[in-house]
């Protein structure tokens, strides 16, 4: 179960197993949380790190394997809609891409709507893009977002010089 603030993680001594690879946990064989589902697996099944801002991880944090690839879809689209590429995102659309999932700051139709592409705004709501979908403030730090590039800047304790500059 997900929130504003992230999932609500399972507790440790209720799961016997890695959820994904069904290997038993042990002295050597420790339980690691997912970050963004909050299920318990193994090492090898959360080898994967990356940021998410939407729940306030600024620096990398341990995802499992089904949400990196949630995650890494969302940017695929996130990064076809900066280029305002149409065909790209309706194909990502087609194949079942959720148009409403960000780990960054904004979601995609902000993304599209902020940057003037029309079409692209369209085509996400034809795609069930929710207009007062927003992924919620990060509890910690300042986070940056590019308007241009999309990249993403996080501070721990921003200053009046923290500043990010696009490539």
């Amino acid at each position: 179960i997900q929130s504003a603030h992230g999932p609500r993680w399972v507790k440790d001594k209720s799961v016997f197993w890695c959820k994904n690879c069904q290997t038993d946990f042990s002295i050597l064989v420790r339980r690691h949380h997912c970050r963004h589902c909050g299920q318990v697996f193994c090492a090898h099944c959360t080898q994967t790190q990356r940021t998410l801002v939407k729940f306030g991880y600024i620096k990398p944090v341990r995802l499992c394997i089904k949400c990196n690839s949630l995650c890494f879809k969302s940017d695929l689209l996130l990064n076809a809609v900066g280029l305002n590429d149409l065909n790209t995102v309706r194909k990502i659309c087609e194949e079942g891409c959720d148009v409403n999932f960000a780990t960054t700051v904004f979601p995609p139709l902000t993304i599209a709507a902020n940057r003037g592409f029309s079409d692209m705004v369209r085509l996400l709501l034809k795609f069930g893009s929710d207009p007062k979908h927003a992924v919620p403030p990060t509890q910690s730090g300042l986070v940056v977002q590019c308007a241009r590039c999309g990249k993403t800047a996080a501070f721990d304790n921003p200053t009046k010089d923290s500043q990010y500059e696009c490539p």
